[in-house]
């Protein structure tokens, strides 16, 4: 069952980008031989090629925080940090129905921890390049009635289109062990796999399915199935959307899935990484109801929420820690709105989140050799219990400002987030856990970014 799946899986991704092949053979022209393109008059077609990018610097503080390690370990105090990078998407639309986007970004890499003599390599420039879209898009339009999409690659995805930086729960949480995830300005989710879309009414009622292949976490390759029905009203004036997703539900490693080197340590067998998460969203936009008044931006008064369920079980982890299991430690809740900017600004967004866990937001779990569906241990009795994880954790804020001139982006971010920063050594400096554990702890950054 587990080969029949991958197979099927990477039969459906190669189909996808081969109907992008069959479009530019037949409907641009592209021929692969001298002969077919004399055919054609001896010309190739123009690959209607378009670019689009973007070049930022980020500067700003972490007022409050930890650099790393786990629970109270190396607290920092007004850490300066700067960043800059760029990117470039390159588009190609051969036809009317299909289009291929391949994109590249590097960015520089400063850790949050501080040079040391011991480890020389903290005094050198450090980069980071990633690949945030290389995909294939299928489209087409049926008449008002019915649309479909088909995307398949490496393409970024969010649950929520209306959160600055908190939620993305679908995507950015793990059930076991708990953890939340959130990414400085970049509220997306960076997937390998497909999406398939149907769209009703003119989209009013849409329906996805998404199949894809863990790369952000290990263990890494596992299929997750996601499905999403999302409602529109007519005037836009509200969105509701609800998600499933049957997380690591086909193992390409079983082992490694269902935690058997943890359980070799004593621990309960009945746990593994695998999960079934329940999220959902609700936008509503009262402008509609006003006759869409001139004076108010695009995205003016829009209030959003979302709250998930982390998985369905709860399980006792440490039996002699309180409080007892529960499904509410499972259930982060966002709620979020955009304050009227009247076309001065372009986005002043609150957003705020509680999440009732009583364990370290930590993806890795306890388990040293490997992730493991446990959180880290911390007993009712330790300080750092009562003074971090127990409830002190539980309420996260973000004020997110935009200003845009033209092409250039005037970006501001106040946060207590679940952001972990880079470290310079993975071995030595273990970062799995958010750096922000405190209700008192904060940052904040300023962005400029120049679009292409």
């Amino acid at each position: 069952m587990k080969k029949l799946s991958v197979l099927m899986a990477a039969a459906m991704v190669i189909s996808c980008f081969s109907i992008g092949v069959m479009a530019d053979e037949s409907d641009a022209g592209l021929k692969p031989d001298a002969s077919a393109a004399s055919e054609n008059g001896g010309t190739i077609p123009a690959l209607r090629l378009d670019a689009t990018g973007a070049g930022y610097i980020m500067f700003g503080q972490v007022v409050s925080g930890y650099s790393y390690g786990r629970n109270k370990d190396n607290p920092i105090d007004h850490r300066w940090l700067d960043f800059y990078g760029g990117n470039i998407i390159i588009n190609s639309t051969p036809n009317d129905w299909f289009e291929a986007k391949v994109g590249m970004e590097v960015r520089s890499a400063f850790p949050i921890t501080t040079t040391s003599g011991i480890m020389k390599e903290t005094f050198r420039i450090q980069y980071r390049s990633f690949l945030p879209r290389a995909e294939g898009i299928f489209h087409k339009d049926f008449g008002s009635f019915c649309s479909l999409v088909l995307e398949s690659g490496i393409f970024q995805y969010n649950f929520n289109p209306d959160i600055k930086n908190l939620g993305n729960y679908l995507y950015r949480g793990i059930a076991y062990p708990l953890f939340l995830e959130t990414k400085l300005d970049y509220p997306w989710s960076d997937l390998m796999g497909i999406r398939g879309q149907v769209g009703f009414f003119d989209n009013q009622l849409k329906l996805e399915v998404i199949l894809n292949s863990a790369i952000t976490h290990a263990p890494f390759y596992d299929f997750s199935l996601a499905l999403i029905p999302t409602y529109t009203t007519p005037n836009k004036m509200l969105e509701i959307g609800l998600g499933v997703c049957f997380d690591r539900l086909f193992s390409v490693d079983e082992n490694a899935t269902m935690a058997k080197n943890f359980y070799a340590q004593g621990m309960d067998s009945s746990l593994s990484l695998k999960s079934t998460k329940l999220d959902s969203r609700i936008m509503f936009d009262p402008k509609p109801l006003f006759g869409n008044p001139e004076f108010f931006g695009r995205q003016d008064c829009k209030l959003y929420g979302e709250a998930a369920l982390l998985g369905l079980t709860d399980p006792k982890y440490f039996p002699g820690m309180n409080p007892d299991p529960t499904l509410l430690h499972r259930l982060p809740i966002l709620l979020g709105i955009n304050v009227p900017g009247f076309k001065i600004m372009d986005l002043i967004s609150f957003e705020v989140e509680w999440f009732d866990s009583p364990y370290s937001n930590d993806w890795w779990g306890g388990y040293d050799q490997a992730p493991s569906p446990v959180p880290y241990s911390v007993s009712s009795t330790d300080s750092v219990w009562d003074d971090i994880y127990k409830n002190k954790d539980n309420f996260k804020w973000t004020v997110y400002l935009k200003k845009s001139f033209s092409k250039f982006d005037l970006i501001t971010i106040f946060a207590n987030d679940h952001t972990i920063y880079d470290t310079y050594n993975a071995e030595t400096q273990p970062n799995t856990e958010q750096s922000l554990r405190k209700a008192s702890d904060w940052h904040w950054y300023i962005k400029l970014q120049y679009n292409l």
